[in-house]
């Protein structure tokens, strides 16, 4: 009850601020796949091989494991739509936080994929990615190798 209400409240101010609609969750579940797919085809056009999209774990999810040589890539995908302060914003939800969980996520993938293994080098990337309204173009792609 508390947690929809706080919601509720929250789509008012984003309302009230941007003049638009707060996106469901739907869309930003879509917006989310269409980022990722978009990174995905990026990195395989960097000569990355893809080894897996979406690798979910009871203490989360990795966008996008792949590899560049011999070193182990890990890709977290920032998607958003475009506006005023979409750029400015891109990589802000990529707290210390997250950061501690993208590390212990990398090396949960590692000890559970790798045992009896030498481990290889790895590194955490992030792509930012901002799209037209409509969903159809990319306006802007940044990608920032180990950014944890």
């Amino acid at each position: 009850m508390l947690k929809r209400l706080f919601y509720r409240l929250g789509a008012l101010l984003y309302t009230f601020f941007t003049g638009v609609k707060p996106p469901t969750q739907g869309e930003r579940q879509s917006v989310g796949y269409i980022g990722e797919t978009i990174a995905t085809r990026y990195l395989k056009k960097q000569r990355h091989t893809i080894i897996k999209r979406n690798w979910k774990t009871l203490r989360g999810e990795i966008d996008i494991i792949a590899m560049e040589g011999n070193e182990l890539v890990f890709v977290e995908v920032k998607t958003r739509i475009n506006s005023a302060i979409a750029r400015l914003r891109l990589f802000d939800t990529i707290t210390e936080r997250k950061k501690r969980k993208l590390k212990y996520l990398a090396k949960h993938f590692l000890s559970k994929h790798l045992y009896n293994q030498t481990l290889p080098s790895y590194r955490i990337d992030a792509i930012g990615i901002i799209l037209s309204p409509d969903k159809k173009k990319v306006l802007h792609l940044k990608h920032i190798r180990r950014a944890v």
